[in-house]
């Protein structure tokens, strides 16, 4: 039986950048179900780690929309930037309203790029059920960022 993070490492390692978003935006939104649940159990510091993970996920994010003269590039990463400041928002009052919000967006985005990577590789779908995250402290790496739930 294959090791899950070996899997998952493996994963990353082939993926296109549209799976490699995909795997990000799946990740972001699967933590903010568990981020929920420690606002609502009094749990302000560990819902704060898991915020700033959101955070790191969706700079990630944001620094692969690069292109300033494509007009879609532009709408992307004014909506990882306003997803940002609402990231910190969240964090600042643990306004569970606002992580609502960001968590419906993540997964509008999610749904968006699983159709491309569908597409991506003719029509068969990506290879790891949603939401990715973790509840046994598995981590993956993309980049330089280390995904750990």
């Amino acid at each position: 039986m294959i090791d899950q993070e070996a899997f998952l490492q493996q994963e990353i390692e082939l993926a296109s950048p549209a799976k490699l978003r995909w795997l990000l935006l799946r990740k972001a939104h699967g933590l903010c179900p568990m981020i929920d649940r420690f606002i609502s159990e009094g749990e302000e510091h560990q819902a704060r780690n898991w915020l700033i993970l959101v955070q790191e996920i969706l700079n990630e994010l944001l620094s692969g929309v690069t292109d300033p003269s494509n007009p879609a590039a532009k709408a992307t990463s004014d909506l990882y930037v306003y997803l940002i400041k609402e990231a910190y928002a969240v964090a600042e009052k643990l306004d569970r309203s606002k992580l609502k919000g960001i968590a419906d967006v993540l997964e509008v985005e999610w749904m968006t790029w699983d159709i491309m990577v569908k597409r991506e590789s003719g029509g068969s779908g990506a290879s790891i059920p949603a939401p990715l995250h973790s509840q046994d402290g598995d981590s993956i790496s993309i980049g330089s960022l280390n995904l750990q739930a």
